[in-house]
């Protein structure tokens, strides 16, 4: 079921006895062992074992662990393995030529052959008693197997006791004596002389001739003996040690990485989302926005609750305009009926009712508010019942007499004042306000024919009116509050997913509310034109989060200012507003309030900015100061064109250089017989959960990126140890009797060779050779810059050779290029002059990126592992100290790098 907990039998063994006596024997031991602990026994001897769904083999198996100082130092105290204990009948048989696939085909039939057995079981089918047993309370009956092969404590297994175990508690008496007891094919004496010639060969494992001789192949150099030795144990710690997996685990949980960079720089690095939803600033921003969408849903369930019902009193509805621009005159128009609608059903007037016709009543002056004329025109009384509607009839003989332009108005005064509740034009606002436009025509566009005989105006909250607000609302309420959550447990990395499928809701929910105007609300097609517009807007937006998340905030600045402009045009030229009226209007939409967080963020952006760069201002001018002054000798602007002339001619050759390098698979060679190659190759290949490798397919297990840098660390370091040889570099040295950095000094490695042994070895322990990248430094890069592309990671494995003389640098240069073992991809010349030093903060050198391909780093898997090598002027190398790189490491934080 997926549970690899439950691999009990991934480290095993056989032990094949002559007689089962023998067998109990060695369980005796084995149970008796000091360090060890038997954590299952299955006894396949027990006479009342079903045979069938074991396809009749027989023998002891034992799950145990081994709790030795050897065992806990190598990080495999809690590995449980498992040994088999049978007799050399049932080996003879398994030898068979078609013996084990024939029990392949049973395992795979196992769950029916287990049914067939039960229903053989219940026909009355019996089993004979087949051997030797061991104590009840030892046998694991059924499937129980322990919940993982590694033991926490507290969990339940049994677990024999060394002490009290002995051969009589094992077999009862009566078990050794006699062949009556055992089996029919153990008492056969035939069939035990069957295989005697039987050998177990089982598959040479390189580790054992290792351990045995303690040698090296002979293409590992002897100077690399000893570090490739300390590495070996490295990463078979870093194998075993750690889940599978958990780099990776580290990566993708961004809360640490972006924990000390500044909250408006991690808007700006390459997973802005999920270092939003990691900081504390941003998450109670998160929660402040669901809560007032929450506010708003409040109010507008009280407005569905409301049901659109218009104020008690007197409703009229007055015609401002017919067909064709007239107004109407006192006597030329009139309707065929009129009245109110409760919940959709008609309400007439009691008039209406007695006369048959609506009540037609005398001009009389009104001024609306709305700014329409107050001329002369008709009104109607619909009636004065509790409704949430209205409708008319026309008398359908003359089309010209049909009203395009009216306003429907109650009065709690009995006609003395009256205020509008319904348009030829309305809609309810986001907040659930009727919105009135007796200004505009009723019209509905596409269809046959301009003249209607009936118009029923139904104040009640529409669906699409429900989709556009309330459950709008609903869907920002829970995705915002979904946002600040993943923060807070500590899964930022939710951020990404949880936004794009919030606003695909969004996207999905403005689709739902065009379909539902144009079928069921075709008088509402202006709010139809403007959601159109708005839906290729929303579908960008979403397209940027999720391919261009590293542009977020420009993505967010570009599409709120998009939609502001697309909503105020469409209010101006679909219902005759104002622009700028409606554009204030916007200022509490969330289109605005992005807008702001957009623009407000790249505001302190810059800000922060300034404030980084103020912050290594004082190290920009050391380093300057010290450029300016190497520039000015004559010499060193020649050794600075040799430097140039040798990083051009170095790429120049190079066929595979890359503007931004990657971290590609290693194509797997023919078997190595080194040891290292068989540990190192296996384990790289297995961390990176892959089968199948190809030479350009990028790495994308951060847990095989790092065994691939500890391997090829020592081997690196004894290459730049003969480029400093060849090129008079140096190394940066401690003072054993100083522990400030200020002891440290740098010595040029060819003087080494020219001292005494003893000299040059305590030199060497002092020597500060740089180790692999943190992987605390990793995940931030990762998060920050990478965009958690793990092959973008090309300085896992790095080390720095410090030069007192430029063209030394040259010749350095020189020698990596006629280096046959090296690859060159990448060259960063900081010592060109044309060199923008503000990038780094004043900071020069040469940067390599290269990979070691040879005999060996193949047979490690490591050939095509980049690595980084730094060549530094000496006046720059006595510039860094512990102050300056602790500045250093602010101005990244704060920068988000």
């Amino acid at each position: 079921g997926g549970d690899a907990s439950r691999l009990l039998d991934l480290c095993r063994a056989r032990i094949v006895f002559e007689r089962a006596a023998d067998l109990v024997r060695c369980f005796e031991a084995v149970c008796g062992s000091p360090g060890v602990a038997i954590a299952r026994v299955r006894n396949g001897l027990s006479p009342g074992l079903e045979s069938c769904p074991i396809a009749g083999y027989r023998g002891v198996a034992l799950n145990l662990r081994f709790d030795t100082g050897e065992a806990r130092l190598l990080g495999v105290d809690g590995h449980v393995c498992e040994l088999q204990l049978t007799t050399r009948g049932f080996i003879a048989l398994e030898q068979g030529a078609r013996a084990h696939a024939d029990y392949l085909v049973v395992r795979s039939l196992r769950p029916f052959v287990r049914s067939r057995w039960s229903c053989c079981k219940r026909l009355g089918s019996t089993v004979a008693p087949v051997g030797p047993c061991l104590p009840a309370d030892l046998e694991s009956k059924g499937e129980a197997i322990p919940p993982g092969s590694m033991l926490p404590e507290g969990m339940q297994h049994t677990e024999l006791n060394p002490a009290t175990a002995s051969l009589d508690s094992i077999c009862p008496t009566g078990c050794l004596e006699g062949r009556s007891s055992f089996s029919p094919l153990l008492a056969d004496e035939s069939l035990l002389a069957i295989g005697c010639s039987f050998k177990s060969q089982p598959e040479k494992n390189p580790a054992d001739d290792y351990v045995a001789s303690a040698e090296w192949d002979c293409r590992v150099p002897l100077s690399l003996q000893p570090a490739m030795e300390e590495i070996s144990l490295q990463v078979f710690l870093e194998s075993t040690g750690h889940v599978g997996g958990n780099l990776n685990q580290q990566a993708s949980n961004i809360n640490k990485a972006v924990h000390k960079s500044s909250s408006s720089s991690v808007l700006f690095t390459s997973s802005p989302l999920a270092a939003m939803a990691s900081k504390w600033v941003f998450q109670a921003i998160f929660i402040a926005i669901s809560i007032i969408n929450a506010c708003f849903l409040a109010s507008l369930l009280h407005v569905v609750a409301h049901n659109g019902n218009f104020p008690v009193g007197l409703i009229r509805l007055r015609v401002l305009e017919i067909k064709g621009g007239i107004t109407p005159a006192v006597t030329a128009f009139k309707f065929s009926a009129a009245g109110l609608l409760q919940n959709g059903c008609k309400l007439f007037h009691s008039a209406d009712i007695s006369a048959g016709l609506p009540v037609i009543l005398p001009v009389q002056p009104h001024n609306f508010d709305s700014g329409i004329s107050s001329g002369n025109s008709n009104f109607t009384i619909l009636g004065a019942d509790p409704a949430n509607g209205y409708f008319f009839v026309t008398n359908g003989t003359d089309m010209e007499l049909y009203p395009v332009r009216w306003v429907a108005e109650s009065s709690q005064d009995n006609g003395r004042t009256w205020l509008p509740v319904g348009a030829s034009v309305w809609r309810l606002d986001s907040e659930g306000r009727p919105d009135l436009h007796p200004e505009l025509a009723y019209i509905i566009p596409g269809s046959k024919s301009e003249f209607f005989s009936e118009v029923q105006v139904d104040a009640r909250p529409s669906l699409s009116w429900l989709l556009a607000s309330v459950v709008d609302k609903v869907i920002y309420m829970l995705g915002f509050f979904s946002f600040a959550l993943g923060g807070l447990v500590g899964h930022a990395d939710w951020m990404r997913p949880m936004c794009i499928v919030v606003l695909s809701s969004d996207i999905m929910n403005t689709a739902s509310r065009i379909a539902a105007i144009f079928i069921s609300e075709p008088w509402m097609w202006r709010e139809g034109v403007k959601r159109i517009a708005y839906l290729p807007l929303m579908s960008m937006f979403v397209i940027g989060c999720a391919f261009f998340e590293r542009h977020f905030i420009s993505v967010l600045v570009v599409y709120s200012l998009s939609a502001l402009l697309s909503i105020c045009s469409a209010e101006t030229l679909l219902y005759r507003r104002e622009f700028f009226r409606v554009l204030s209007e916007q200022i509490t939409s969330m289109t605005f309030v992005g807008m702001v967080f957009g623009v407000g963020a790249i505001c302190f952006r810059h800000r922060v900015l300034s404030l980084a760069h103020r912050l290594i201002i004082v190290d920009y001018r050391r380093y300057n100061a010290v450029w300016d002054a190497f520039r000015a000798d004559s010499a060193s602007e020649s050794a600075l064109l040799a430097v140039h002339e040798e990083a051009f001619l170095t790429l120049a050759e190079s066929n595979e250089k890359m503007d931004i390098p990657r971290q590609y698979q290693h194509f797997p060679t023919e078997a190595s017989e080194s040891v290292l190659s068989w540990w190192c190759t296996s384990w790289s290949r297995d961390l990176a959960d892959n089968t199948v490798q190809h030479p350009f397919k990028q790495v994308k297990s951060l847990d095989q990126l790092f065994v691939q840098a500890l391997c090829l660390n020592p081997i690196l370091q004894n290459k730049v140890q003969a480029w400093a040889l060849a090129s008079r570099g140096c190394f940066p040295c401690k003072q054993p009797e100083h522990h400030d950095d200020s002891s440290t000094v740098f010595i040029r490695y060819a003087d080494v060779a020219k001292i005494s042994e003893s000299e040059a070895a305590a030199i060497q322990d002092n020597l500060k050779w740089p180790n692999v990248k943190s992987k605390l430094r990793t995940t931030e890069k990762l998060a920050r810059s990478y965009g958690q592309d793990v092959s973008r990671l090309v300085d896992l494995c790095r080390q720095n050779i410090v030069f007192c003389d430029t063209q030394d640098i040259a010749t350095c240069l020189h020698t990596i290029r006629m280096d046959p073992d090296i690859l060159v991809v990448r060259i960063k010349n900081r010592l060109d002059i044309s060199y923008n030093a503000s990038m780094s903060a004043g900071y020069r050198d040469v940067m390599i990126n290269l990979r070691i391909s040879n005999e060996l780093t193949k047979a490690l898997g490591v050939d095509r592992h980049l690595c980084e090598v730094q060549l530094i002027p000496l006046l720059f190398a006595e510039l860094k100290n512990n102050e300056g790189h602790q500045r250093y490491i602010t101005f990244r934080n704060l920068l988000g790098e």
